[in-house]
């Protein structure tokens, strides 16, 4: 409180009476954080005209030093005053420590999630997300104060998706096959899959559409055929899709939960044979460091073997996806279990 009144002395002994009551006014804005207008007018003894009057002549100054002083292009500092609970609060923009906002968290949560469905090139998706997200950004109480943050959002949190796939010609089969699992509905399909067996893949099956997979910046339908087999499609390799008249009882919890038709974090296809792998990795530190800064699978284990190396344990799918994944290691590694078929 000491500092407080000195740097109030100080500011009180400059100038004019009429400039230090200017500059009494964006002390009092910093010092405080937020303050309402009623205490603003009532401290300095003005009329609402002259504290419109003061705020115009000190935010003229704020955005001369913003400009040549710190560099700023987009944005500077400027006093603000925003209506909250029916009542007028004054604070300075993009200089206050405080968290004026709770929306400001959903902001970049929503950001996020728009970043990655706009990275799958659906229309329908990306206008609906924006206007979600518009909704969210004029719900802010205090924009002005969050307005460098805002005009920066897409460098602050910069999205760099892995290799996506662009839905933009398959928009029609992607939300037909939405349209089916909001309405429980069957669908008839045709289906090219990545290795062709003759034309039989693409003759027409029905299909129960359960669940929607984001995998590796790219969309999987799980879903029950007509065979009663439930396996895992990539919305992509649809041909076409036809919702049906014929209506299916959504599984229960305990009948069906994606989970369990999914590897784990490696992969995408987890209803194949489970095997227990045993990997042992080369004295490599950086390579080992890496390896276990990851959850790659959800029951793995690391041992510190006494010669260096590592040890790796899990159980998963055999799928050709892991395959791949330990083959990438190159000479890095030697798979002790499962037993490798000789060529």
């Amino acid at each position: 409180m000491e500092n407080g009144d000195s740097e109030r002395k100080v500011l009180m002994e400059r100038r004019t009476p009429s400039d230090r009551k200017v500059y009494f006014l964006l002390y009092l804005i910093y010092r405080s954080g937020k303050i309402s207008q009623d205490s603003l007018l009532e401290i300095l003894g003005v009329t609402k005209r002259v504290l419109k009057k003061y705020k115009n002549e000190l935010n003229k100054v704020l955005e001369e030093f913003s400009k040549n002083e710190l560099g700023y292009e987009d944005s500077y500092l400027e006093i603000v005053d925003e209506k909250s609970d029916g009542k007028s609060y004054f604070f300075l923009s993009g200089f206050h420590e405080g968290n004026l906002d709770e929306n400001i968290q959903k902001v970049i949560s929503a950001f996020s999630a728009k970043n990655f469905l706009e990275s799958l090139n659906i229309t329908y998706i990306k206008e609906n997300i924006k206007e979600i997200f518009d909704k969210l950004i004029a719900s802010l109480k205090y924009k002005s104060y969050y307005k460098t943050f805002l005009n920066n959002l897409d460098r602050i949190f910069c999205y760099h998706p892995y290799a996506p796939k662009d839905y933009k010609a398959r928009e029609d089969i992607v939300n037909t096959i939405l349209n089916a699992i909001v309405n429980q509905k069957v669908l008839k399909c045709q289906y090219s899959p990545l290795i062709e067996s003759g034309n039989k893949s693409k003759n027409d099956f029905l299909l129960k559409p359960y669940s929607i997979v984001f995998h590796l910046n790219a969309l999987y339908l799980i879903g029950e055929d007509e065979h009663h087999k439930i396996k895992t499609y990539a919305v992509d390799r649809f041909v076409c899709v036809r919702m049906t008249s014929e209506k299916f009882h959504y599984p229960e919890v305990a009948k069906y939960n994606p989970k369990n038709y999914l590897n784990d974090f490696i992969g995408i296809i987890g209803d194949g044979e489970r095997a227990t792998y045993e990997l042992i990795f080369s004295d490599n530190k950086p390579l080992q460091k890496s390896l276990m800064e990851r959850r790659w699978f959800a029951n793995q284990s690391f041992e510190k073997l006494s010669d260096g190396r590592l040890k790796m344990c899990f159980t998963t799918c055999n799928s050709i996806e892991v395959q791949r994944w330990i083959q990438s290691f190159g000479e890095d590694v030697e798979v002790i279990r499962p037993k490798q078929k000789e060529s």
